[in-house]
C-alpha cells in the first residue's frame, strides 16, 4: 500500500545508507513509504544477463540490465565484452538523467567482481552512489535473478513462437533482439505492486505507454525510395519488386521501426504489415511447402491457380510483352540527328550496333553525372 508522506519530511533521510535488519539484509524503508512517483530515479539496481547462444549477431557476449526499485521500469544495453560496461550504463545514466537530478541517486549492483568494478568507475565519473546487494541474497538486487528469470521465460516462448513453422529465419543468434523486445513489453504491461494498476513506464516518465510495435519476427513490408530501387536493380533483384520490400519486424531502433530484409541486412522507417503472414517467415514464403522428394508444392489449402486478375490489367501485360518481345533482334543504328546535349549524345553513339535487350542492360551517367541505369523511357527518349 502506498502512503503519501510530506516531501520534506523524508529529504534529509532519503538514499543514505540503508538499514540493517535480519542478518545484513539491506532494507529502503524510506523509499518504501514514498509516493511511486517521487521515489523514482533514486535507487536502480544493476546485474549482467548471459545468453544461452553464446553466438549472437554483431558479435553480443552479454546484456547490461538496469531496474528502479521503485517504479520497475528496466534499462538494456547488449554489450560486446565486459570492458564495455562502464560506457553503457554510462549511456543509460545519462539517458534518464541521473547525473542531473537533484537528489542523489543509488546504484546497486551483487558482488561480481567485473560487475562492480565498472559500475563503480561509471558512478564516480557520474557522481552517483555505489553499493552492493547482500552477499550470498540474490533476492536483494531485484534486477538480479527475479526479473531475469521472468524476461527469460518471455525471450524463450517468443523465440519458440517465431520458429514454429521450423523454417524461421531468427534463430538463437538473433536472443539480442527479443531481450530488447520483451523489455519494452515488459515496461508497458501493467504493475502488480502498484495499487493504481500503473506501467512501469507511466511511473518512470509520467504518460501513458504507446503501443505501436509488433511481435518479432512478424512479415511486414518498407517502401522503396528511387535511391533503393536503383541498388535493387544493379544487384539483380527480383523484376517487379521495384515499390517495396519484404522483411520480418525486429523492432525499434531510435524510435523507427526497423526489419530485416531478405538480403541479411536492416531497414528503418514505415512499415506495412502483412496482416495474413506468419511469425518468423518473409511475407508469400508460407504459401509454398518442400515434399519428401525435395520439390516445392503449394500447402494444403493453398490453390495452386493462379488468381483471377480483372481484364484490363491482362490486356495491359500482354501488350507489354507483344511490345517487347522483338528486344533481342532489334538493332540500334545513329540517325541523322545529333542531339546539342553532351551526354545524351555520347550515350546515343555507345549504344550504336547493340541491340535493344543489350542496351537496356547498360548504364550511362546523367545530367549531373550520376550513373544510371539505362531505361526503356531513356530509349524511347533517344528514339
Amino acid at each position: 500500500m502506498n502512503i503519501a508522506v510530506p516531501y520534506a519530511a523524508l529529504q534529509p533521510h532519503m538514499c543514505a545508507v540503508p538499514n540493517l535488519r535480519g542478518k545484513g539484509q539491506p532494507t529502503f524503508d524510506d523509499l518504501d513509504k514514498m509516493p511511486k512517483t517521487e521515489a523514482r530515479n533514486r535507487l536502480i539496481q544493476v546485474d549482467f544477463i548471459h545468453p544461452y547462444n553464446p553466438r549472437l549477431k554483431a558479435g553480443y557476449q552479454l546484456f547490461l540490465l538496469c531496474r528502479d526499485y521503485v517504479t520497475g521500469y528496466l534499462w538494456y544495453q547488449p554489450l560486446r565484452k565486459r570492458d564495455e560496461a562502464t560506457d553503457a550504463f554510462g549511456a543509460i545514466a545519462i539517458s534518464a538523467g541521473w547525473p542531473k537530478t537533484a537528489h542523489p541517486v543509488r546504484i546497486v549492483s551483487d558482488g561480481e567482481p567485473s560487475l562492480v568494478m565498472h559500475i563503480r568507475q561509471a558512478c564516480r565519473q557520474l557522481g552517483l552512489i555505489f553499493g552492493t546487494s547482500a552477499p550470498n541474497r540474490p533476492n536483494t538486487n531485484h534486477a538480479g535473478s527475479g526479473i531475469i528469470r521472468e524476461l527469460r521465460r518471455k525471450v524463450n516462448c517468443t523465440m519458440s513462437d517465431s520458429s514454429q513453422h521450423g523454417t524461421s529465419v531468427l534463430g538463437g543468434e538473433y536472443e539480442a533482439l527479443f531481450w530488447a523486445a520483451m523489455v519494452d513489453v515488459n515496461n508497458k504491461l501493467a504493475n502488480r505492486t502498484d495499487v493504481h494498476n500503473r506501467t512501469p513506464y507511466e511511473l518512470q516518465h509520467g504518460v501513458r505507454p504507446v503501443f505501436n510495435g509488433l511481435p518479432i519476427g512478424w512479415p511486414c513490408y518498407m517502401a522503396m525510395t528511387k535511391e533503393g530501387r536503383r541498388a535493387h536493380i544493379l544487384r539483380g533483384g527480383p523484376a517487379g519488386n521495384y515499390r517495396g520490400e519484404a522483411g520480418l519486424y525486429i523492432g525499434l531502433r531510435y524510435g523507427h521501426h526497423r526489419m530485416l530484409t531478405t538480403r541479411g541486412s536492416s531497414r528503418s522507417g514505415a512499415i506495412l504489415v502483412d496482416a495474413h503472414g506468419s511469425v518468423g517467415m518473409f511475407p508469400g514464403s508460407d504459401l509454398i511447402q518442400v515434399t519428401a522428394d525435395g520439390r516445392a508444392a503449394a500447402k494444403p489449402g493453398v490453390s495452386v491457380q493462379p488468381a483471377p486478375v480483372d481484364r484490363h490489367h491482362a490486356v495491359t501485360t500482354e501488350t507489354g510483352v507483344m511490345l517487347t518481345s522483338a528486344d533481342a533482334a532489334l538493332r540500334i543504328q545513329l540517325g541523322r540527328k545529333n542531339s546539342r546535349k553532351p551526354y545524351i549524345a555520347a550515350r546515343c553513339l555507345a549504344l550504336s550496333g547493340l541491340t535493344v535487350a543489350q542496351a537496356l542492360k547498360q548504364s550511362f551517367p546523367n545530367s549531373d553525372g550520376t550513373v544510371v541505369p539505362y531505361r526503356r523511357c531513356d530509349y524511347d527518349y533517344d528514339l
